[in-house]
């Protein structure tokens, strides 16, 4: 694997999800291996496999990491579709390292890859773009089905973003009591449709 010293990392990047490196199977996960969250594209969906430096993997944000490859879904199929396609990045220092470790099989079968978290993922997007939904509409509906799910916790919004944050639903870029304002706001609405 490359080296792990400062002065070869890269600059800060996008921070990935919380669980990117729970969207690959445990054997390509345990190598430091993610993915960025699912982009839709006009016809397909884009997910690019990265790699995050050992000493950087603890604790979320993700925010430097180097660039493997990047995954094509078709839009009309999604995770049942079995036209994915691999390609490994064009550019990156370490990619031809990287070779080594991505298995002849996955390249062929990318789906392989991805573990039952990387695949939910990737089927949410597929149902977005199929119902006409955008993927932040779906992320919305979805914080708002476990906030409801969750009336033990309305005392509580900071525990429910933590939860939200977890699940990926919330950015780690975002500051806390923003979020904490926008889940209490959604709390008083149920309140009120409750009473």
């Amino acid at each position: 694997m490359p080296p792990e010293t400062d002065s070869w990392w890269p600059a800060d990047r996008a921070p990935l999800k919380r669980n990117a490196l729970a969207t690959l199977r445990a054997p390509l996960a345990a190598m430091g291996f993610a993915t960025t969250p699912v982009k839709a594209q006009k016809e397909s969906f884009a997910v690019r496999i990265v790699w995050v430096y050992p000493s950087l993997r603890g604790e979320p944000p993700y925010t430097r990491y180097e660039p493997v490859g990047l995954v094509h879904i078709p839009a009309e199929a999604g995770s049942l579709s079995t036209q994915w396609q691999f390609h490994f990045a064009l550019h990156g220092r370490y990619v031809p390292v990287f070779r080594q470790f991505i298995a002849a099989d996955a390249v062929a079968d990318p789906r392989a890859m991805f573990s039952t978290i990387g695949i939910a993922e990737i089927d949410t997007g597929v149902a977005a773009k199929q119902q006409g939904g955008h993927y932040r509409t779906m992320q919305q509906k979805r914080r708002l089905r476990i906030i409801a799910e969750l009336p033990e916790l309305w005392d509580h919004p900071d525990r429910i973003v933590c939860l939200l944050r977890d699940c990926g639903l919330y950015s780690e870029k975002t500051p806390m009591d923003q979020q904490v304002y926008s889940v209490e706001s959604r709390i008083r609405r149920l309140r009120a449709i409750k009473a």
